[in-house]
């Protein structure tokens, strides 16, 4: 849809963050959201790793607390080695590897930045890599390739198709359309249009239905013309009579 047709409206009532002034939006049992705003609000994080390391995961508090030990104290032996054998304890070096990978690949480095210093482009990453960190049920991504270099897209790209996830995307990248989607959903004057196929398939299918729609408007206006011509002529043959 054009901008301003309610494509992030929609988004934020499925993501719960505005209600809906008719209907009601409904979840299943523990479903769990993700949602990537198209510019991200970090509440009460001040920092990388308050956004990205969650306080009541195990798992995470450790990589959190190692991966810190790597950055501020890398000569701290002692204090490593204890982390890493907690971190084997619970086998979590795979998950480990996997965090590690996602925030080096949207260039996030040092955790203990402040958010306040990060540009608008860094915090859409932030936010794109806890979401990727966090594996939803449901992405729900508005612009999720802003800010992106082609290599990164291309990189997200493989990981949104990877496995069973369900992605509800707002984006003007058509690119990222061909090679993610299978349906595409367009708002056109409060009414949505869906067509099951990438964003090649809606152009192809888009520019049929407007044929038919521009064929039904001429119809509809060669009808009303004669019509009209009906109606002058009528008052000249009555007068004739």
């Amino acid at each position: 849809g054009i901008n301003g047709a309610g494509k992030s409206t929609l988004l934020k009532l499925f993501a719960g963050q505005c209600r809906p002034t008719e209907g009601k939006v409904v979840y299943a049992r523990d479903l769990r959201l993700g949602y990537l705003e198209q510019d991200p609000s970090f509440d009460k994080a001040y920092t990388i790793s308050d956004y990205i390391f969650h306080s009541d995961n195990k798992q995470q508090q450790l990589i959190r607390k190692y991966e810190e030990l790597l950055e501020n104290e890398p000569d701290n032996a002692k204090a490593i080695d204890k982390i890493t054998e907690e971190i084997s304890d619970i086998d979590a070096w795979e998950y480990e590897y996997k965090i590690k990978t996602i925030l080096g690949r949207l260039d996030i480095h040092h955790l203990n930045q402040s958010i306040d210093t990060l540009s608008g482009g860094q915090k859409k990453r932030l936010a794109l890599a806890r979401l990727l960190i966090e594996e939803p049920d449901v992405y729900l991504l508005d612009e999720p390739t802003n800010h992106l270099d082609i290599d990164t897209i291309e990189w997200v790209e493989k990981l949104m198709t990877e496995g069973k996830k369900t992605l509800l995307i707002v984006t003007h990248d058509r690119y990222f359309l061909d090679n993610v989607c299978n349906e595409i959903i367009e708002i056109d004057n409060g009414k949505l249009f869906p067509y099951r196929g990438n964003y090649g398939y809606y152009l192809e299918k888009k520019a049929e239905r407007q044929s038919t729609l521009d064929a039904q408007f001429q119809k509809n206006s060669n009808l009303l013309k004669k019509e009209l011509d009906w109606m002058r002529r009528q008052p000249q043959e009555i007068g004739r009579g």
